[in-house]
């Protein structure tokens, strides 16, 4: 989802794009063959499923990076399937790059676009149309600008088609090769 706000407008949702139904379900089914925790995002709450200390761990490293304190503690996925197709999912992780693979080899490539995350203890899955890039054009469509007038900074995987589309693509010092290389 990606809000726009104004002096004089209300914030209001640009778009909202959501994994489909059945590739979620696949996420939560390969996470729990490899006893990963899955952060389900539904509106504004992470729905999670912790199993073992680790999770609780995971899910309070997670809050102390973004500051988000909106997880809901579940004894199943059943109610957020309920409440719908989440717009991202995380897979938490010790070891993001096999967590990565793992999943490369196990979801559906078509409908999934798997992201490794920055700092790395999570991928992320997301509908394969959704990335930095395109909110990049949705945004500068509703400001009526062009993306080379913008100016994107990033230091993470999810911030390749950011850097791509913008007028000019900065790597932060601290970023991953793959940014840099790019930018």
């Amino acid at each position: 989802a990606a809000f726009l706000s104004g002096e004089e407008a209300e914030p209001h949702e640009l778009f909202t794009t959501t994994v489909p139904a059945e590739a979620a379900r696949a996420v939560l089914a390969h996470a729990a063959t490899r006893g990963e925790l899955v952060q389900y995002y539904v509106g504004e709450v992470i729905h999670v499923v912790c199993k073992t200390d680790d999770h609780v761990k995971l899910t309070h490293e997670y809050k102390a990076l973004t500051g988000v304190a909106a997880h809901v503690y579940e004894q199943s996925y059943d109610s957020a399937l309920a409440r719908g197709s989440p717009y991202k999912m995380l897979l938490m992780t010790r070891d993001v790059d096999a967590t990565l693979d793992a999943a490369r080899f196990a979801l559906p490539a078509t409908a999934l676009h798997l992201i490794r995350g920055t700092p790395p203890f999570f991928v992320e899955c997301l509908h394969p149309a959704v990335n930095k890039g395109e909110g990049l054009r949705q945004l500068c469509g509703a400001l009526g600008i062009v993306p080379s007038q913008v100016v994107a900074f990033g230091d993470g995987d999810n911030d390749l088609e950011f850097i791509q589309l913008a007028g000019l693509g900065i790597a932060m010092a601290n970023g991953r090769q793959l940014l840099k290389d790019a930018a």
